[in-house]
């Protein structure tokens, strides 16, 4: 009977092989898929693990499997080391390394795409990833080792509340060396893009706060009229009623 059920799962097999895998984007079924996993538990069977990859739709696994990994296999073969999966010692550094070749893709992690740029390369760039000089550069020649991959058509960068802002974002900086480069943020040739990576360091953010903390004993006393806009605006801002 055992010899029956398994000669049956390798003709299911090969008809795959030649069949059209089921289509992810188009949530389209397929009937040969619906037949072998008619019993939805066999999508986490380890004997079915090869017919899986065709029925991503029937299995509900789409977002599991559809992303990349880390490296090629030619610098880590992930293919090879599929048995390592769900290994008590090796899961997590498979989950890590491997995600695509396990079902472990994350869609918050950087493995939604791949990088340009050789993966040796991103590696040893990795540390510059978040700084000021190099982080345009790098998000487009290495997201996925940067965490830059595009979600859902918007990069993980456009959460905060920079100039683009609606004053209800929260007020972060995008690069990690933002304070040592702050002198930048008023140079012609910096200022766009410090702005834009360092909104709160230059003081470009769009929320509207009062700078200074002696607003409330100074408006009563009419600094919002007595001194020039740009000063009123820079240091009471919310207390006069100016903000951009």
């Amino acid at each position: 009977m055992r010899g029956i059920f398994f000669l049956i799962l390798i003709l299911n097999f090969i008809g795959l092989i030649f069949s059209v895998a089921e289509d992810c984007a188009l949530s389209k079924r397929e009937d040969r898929c619906g037949s072998i996993f008619e019993d939805l538990t066999n999508c986490y069977n380890s004997t079915f693990k090869m017919m899986l990859g065709d029925c991503l739709v029937t299995c509900n696994a789409c977002e599991s499997y559809t992303c990349n990994n880390p490296q090629p296999d030619t610098t880590l073969n992930c293919t090879a080391l599929a048995g390592e999966c769900n290994s008590a010692l090796f899961s997590e550094l498979m989950k890590e390394k491997c995600p695509a070749t396990c079902g472990k893709c994350n869609r918050k992690n950087a493995n939604l795409c791949s990088d340009k740029s050789k993966p040796d390369i991103c590696v040893n760039l990795k540390t510059l990833c978040n700084s000021v000089e190099f982080y345009d550069k790098l998000s487009e020649q290495c997201p996925s080792t940067c965490n830059r991959c595009p979600h859902n058509g918007t990069n993980p960068e456009n959460k905060t509340g920079g100039n683009g802002g609606t004053g209800t974002q929260e007020c972060t900086d995008l690069a990690n060396d933002c304070s040592y480069n702050q002198n930048r943020c008023s140079v012609k040739e910096y200022s766009s893009l410090m702005h834009r990576l360092c909104p709160k360091t230059c003081n470009a953010c769009n929320i509207c706060e009062d700078a200074n903390k002696m607003c409330p004993i100074w408006v009563p006393r009419g600094f919002c009229s007595k001194f020039d806009h740009d000063k009123v605006q820079k240091s009471c801002a919310k207390s006069c009623n100016i903000c951009k």
